[in-house]
């Protein structure tokens, strides 16, 4: 309640984080019913007992409880209390007083396999990338940049932290461990912790805020692998193809909205670093299609994935939200 009363008037609510942030039942119970409250999701958090991705786990999709993340053996964990939580505030909303936005296909297809959203709309709008801070720049200037070799294929590997399992280092770990017959190999990280020993040269530029250095970062690299287990839209392969660098990575999550094969880079089976090794190889060993596919990444990012495009989209959502409540608006 003190939350609403401190809210300015508006005509649309756009939630986005508020995990730990929000009680569910007080909030959406004090939105005024003239007032749309439009919901994008940035992981699972919000339709399940607590996680914010599940790793396979499909208890979600029915009742929460003996969460395999908590370790746990009963049936009325904290999993599931959180889980009872949600339901007893989520049902009180009826169907025309939220919508959720998904940022990718498959974000909407959870959200419908969920108990606690399925009777919800959702609409897909991905994420934008700055196009301007995020633009190819001259590859061998990047490569003096960061004292890279010009002649190396330089494979990229971006994360917030590199250690994070779900982001998958240790499944690219495999996968190079193998690419001992291909030459001048080099691997640059990026991303807060310290990498893994591999077995290719490599080299760690740390957490990078600057998206202009960034983009000097993609530009130098001949790749971006990213190998995670599960994932929503990362943003690391919008702005790599943004640059024009073609994107490595496992068919999982949102991936395979911005990676088509062949087009903007490959995919491969979740956790199949064989498979995940194949896909690196055929890119750096074919320099003809890898600048096709950079011509294309940039290409499909200006068709579908610009700021502008991602704004006019959440404008006529908005709109359409109010119609629908006050049909005279």
């Amino acid at each position: 309640d003190d939350l609403i009363a401190q809210l300015p008037q508006s005509d649309v609510i756009n939630l986005h984080w508020i995990a730990g942030f929000i009680d569910y039942g007080s909030f959406f119970a004090s939105v005024p019913r003239a007032t749309p409250v439009i919901w994008t999701l940035h992981d699972m958090n919000a339709f399940t007992g607590g996680c914010h991705y599940s790793f396979g786990c499909e208890r979600y999709t029915e009742r929460c409880g003996l969460c395999p993340q908590l370790g746990s053996h009963n049936h009325r964990d904290l999993a599931e209390q959180v889980w009872q939580r949600k339901l007893d505030a989520l049902t009180r909303i009826p169907p025309t007083g939220l919508h959720i936005v998904a940022p990718s296909r498959w974000l909407a297809h959870e959200v419908k396999r969920s108990t606690l959203s399925k009777h919800f709309p959702v609409s897909v709008i991905p994420y934008g990338v700055d196009t301007e801070a995020f633009a190819p720049r001259d590859r061998l200037t990047a490569r003096d940049v960061f004292g890279l070799p010009r002649d190396a294929r330089v494979i990229l590997f971006v994360s917030e932290g590199v250690g994070n399992r779900r982001k998958g280092m240790a499944l690219l770990g495999q996968a190079l461990d193998s690419l001992r017959d291909l030459p001048n190999v080099v691997l640059i990280s990026v991303g807060r912790g310290e990498p893994i020993d591999l077995k290719v040269p490599s080299i760690h530029l740390g957490f990078i805020d600057n998206d202009r250095v960034l983009s000097l970062v993609y530009s130098g690299a001949d790749l971006l692998v990213v190998p995670s287990l599960q994932d929503n839209l990362p943003n690391t392969v919008l702005e790599a193809m943004a640059c024009g660098t073609p994107v490595v990575g496992f068919d999982t999550g949102g991936v395979p909205d911005m990676v088509r094969p062949g087009i903007t880079g490959m995919l491969a089976p979740l956790e199949d670093a064989v498979a995940l090794r194949t896909a690196i190889v055929e890119i750096l060993r074919s320099p003809e299609r890898r600048v096709a596919m950079a011509t294309n990444c940039r290409r499909v990012v200006m068709e579908e994935f610009t700021l502008e495009l991602q704004a006019r989209r959440y404008a006529e959502l908005y709109d359409a939200s109010i119609r629908k409540i006050c049909p005279s608006a």
